[in-house]
């Protein structure tokens, strides 16, 4: 393990991370766990409940006090999704999402890295039409990116 001396020749380091912007769960049941995470003291809904139609999912951001930003992934009956076969495993704890500056060089980055461009960048209406891509790493799993507004 390296200190702060070694703190930008990661792999997130070289990407050009200039924060957090969500963690994602999954759901079967999106009224309830969007309710739930409601429930908490301090919690607000940021954007949705709404339908990503290029995912094929439910999405709300629930940002709680203190801590971070929840995307709620629900999938729907019936409906094909990138989230089924975690959602039929039990759900929960799905991805990170992280803000990018530029998405093309991150993704160079992750590819140089032995990862994996599983969702090259695309417009999402979850982020108002900015730009997400999906990665793999064996470091880090499922990753999300999205560009800075």
């Amino acid at each position: 393990m390296t200190g702060a001396a070694g703190h930008g020749s990661g792999l997130f380091g070289r990407l050009g991370i200039l924060g957090v912007d969500h963690v994602a769960v999954t759901t079967s049941r999106f009224e309830r766990t969007l309710a739930d995470y409601l429930s908490m003291p301090g919690a607000r809904l940021d954007r949705g409940p709404g339908w990503n139609p290029t995912q094929h999912v439910d999405f709300a951001f629930v940002v709680l006090d203190g801590g971070p930003t929840v995307e709620i992934l629900g999938l729907r009956a019936d409906v094909a999704s990138p989230i089924e076969k975690h959602v039929k495993r039990g759900g929960g704890a799905y991805h990170v999402c992280y803000v990018v500056k530029d998405i093309e060089t991150a993704l160079a980055e992750i590819e140089d890295a032995g990862g994996l461009v599983v969702t090259p960048p695309t417009p999402d209406v979850a982020f108002n039409g900015r730009r997400i891509a999906f990665f793999v790493h064996q470091a880090h799993g499922l990753v999300e990116l999205v560009e800075a507004g």
